[in-house]
């Protein structure tokens, strides 16, 4: 399978850019000091949706429907954003949950939880689950989430009761940050390749996330949760992202029958955001994925 061009440029713009904001202990303290910008939606959505908010926990919620009259099916998305736990949601995920709304027909509901280092897993996992308290329990919950909030989605099923986890009609998890550590040994192999991630600064952001917590704790490190009740799993990662050797440890733990697998070749962390033909195809299948566990609970 072919890498794109645009993959190929963009991988050299985030080498001269992204990467250098984190390469370094120093460097990545300096981006965890940094204020946080808004996490609002884009002002258009509400021309095209219904968005409302609401409050829990001190903690904002955005709730993003398909407007009156559009097609829509029972069930909701939880989708928790990425960022190293440090960074607030971005045009790129707002872009993705649009995607979900138009092309699964669900409301999506986009939890902003607290940011390192002023805010900790505990309490994020706390939220979320929260959150989930509200839904209606006999509609189907599909989470979701990306990178940092893939593995924090990954987090919050873990810590659901065996019977809620078993309830969820499923989650997807794209490039998710599934240990803070960064302790693999696969990783050194993988990281000269990748043009973003760095392990020193995420392993920075991953200690600030972790506050009281073990950084083995599932709630923290999602890797070391048990899987025994989770509903099917969707993973989408990047050959050249440092997170593909602990995605794959997961995909070594789950039963193949409540697993979908997607490593793209040669993509870079979080492709299927990723405005390249690659990330529009890996975003296709991560709404297919989503569109057709919601349906298969109805």
């Amino acid at each position: 399978m072919r890498v794109s061009w645009q993959m190929r440029v963009l991988a050299l713009y985030f080498k001269g850019t992204r990467k250098r904001k984190m390469a370094t202990r120093e460097a990545a303290i300096y981006a965890l000091a940094q204020p946080k910008g808004s996490s609002a939606p884009p002002k258009k959505f509400a021309t095209h949706y219904d968005v409302n908010s609401s409050e829990l926990h001190g903690f904002t919620t955005y709730t993003v429907s398909p407007k009156e009259g559009a097609q829509r099916i029972p069930g909701a998305v939880i989708y928790l954003h990425g960022g190293s736990y440090i960074n607030e949601i971005k045009p790129q995920h707002w872009s993705l949950i649009a995607e979900i709304v138009d092309s699964v027909g669900a409301t999506v509901h986009v939890p902003i939880f607290g940011l390192a280092p002023a805010h900790h897993a505990e309490l994020a996992v706390e939220f979320v689950t929260g959150l989930i308290a509200t839904l209606d329990p006999d509609a189907p919950l599909h989470l979701a989430g990306d990178s940092s909030g893939g593995g924090l989605a990954l987090a919050v099923a873990l810590a659901q009761s065996p019977t809620r986890q078993s309830s969820l009609a499923g989650l997807t998890l794209i490039a998710p940050f599934l240990d803070v550590t960064l302790s693999n040994p696969e990783i050194d192999a993988i990281e000269p390749t990748d043009p973003w991630l760095s392990s020193v600064g995420l392993r920075v952001a991953g200690e600030a996330w972790a506050g009281e917590l073990a950084l083995d704790d599932p709630r923290v490190s999602p890797i070391h949760g048990d899987f025994e009740s989770l509903p099917p799993i969707a993973v989408f990662v990047g050959t050249r992202d440092i997170f593909v050797p602990d995605c794959r440890r997961l995909r070594d733990r789950l039963p193949s029958d409540r697993l979908i697998y997607r490593e793209w070749p040669g993509a870079l962390h979080d492709y299927p955001l990723l405005p390249v033909p690659e990330g529009r195809r890996g975003a296709r299948e991560v709404v297919t994925n989503i569109r057709g566990s919601l349906t298969a609970r109805r």
